[in-house]
């Protein structure tokens, strides 16, 4: 699975196509992918020490309390004074399609999380659970929001994405992207 970060403003034209051509480079192989265009609205920085917003994400089932390990090819997103979007994209294969899309949204003080005060442990964060983000051969999109960054001694947030709120595979607006019968319109 690959993911990578739209390019924000500012970034040269250059350094966009290169992060395409890495991702295209990525892909070759793989018969067909999908992708999903996640959007994340952030809270502001507000009085807390955070500075970052590291984004894991992994597919499959897995333990949101555990340590990630692996390569997450994304630095933190840098949290501004108010609130701000972070947009970026996850390549999966037919290997992820039908499995839950997990994310770890972790609140630090450096971009990978890696000063001893950013332990995970110690950290607030939120998880990020979409029941079905892939549909091979499909761009899909999904939208979450973290209206605060959370108290690290209390229980951690968890926003569930049901497939159904999935965008994708049919054109126009809508709160629901499934048929009567349930099944998703990429299906």
């Amino acid at each position: 699975m690959t993911y990578v970060m739209r390019a924000p403003v500012g970034v040269s034209r250059v350094a966009l196509l290169l992060l395409l051509f890495v991702l295209a480079a990525s892909a070759v192989g793989c018969a067909e992918n999908a992708v999903l265009e996640m959007e994340i609205d952030l809270p502001g920085r507000g009085t807390s020490d955070s500075t970052h917003a590291f984004v894991q994400v992994r597919s499959g089932e897995q333990n949101f309390a555990d340590a990630w390990s692996g390569d997450d090819p994304l630095d933190g997103f840098p949290l501004q004074v108010s609130a701000n979007t972070i947009s970026f994209s996850v390549v999966g294969d037919s290997d992820h399609e039908g499995q839950p899309l997990l994310m770890k949204v972790r609140f630090c003080t450096t971009s990978r999380c890696i000063a001893i005060v950013d332990e995970e442990r110690l950290r607030p964060k939120v998880y990020i659970r979409i029941e079905r983000a892939f549909y091979v051969g499909h761009y899909t999109g999904a939208a979450a929001t973290i209206d605060a960054i959370p108290d690290p001694l209390m229980a951690t947030p968890m926003i569930f994405i049901g497939k159904c709120a999935v965008r994708g595979c049919i054109g126009g607006t809508t709160e629901d992207y499934c048929r009567m019968d349930g099944s998703h319109f990429c299906e």
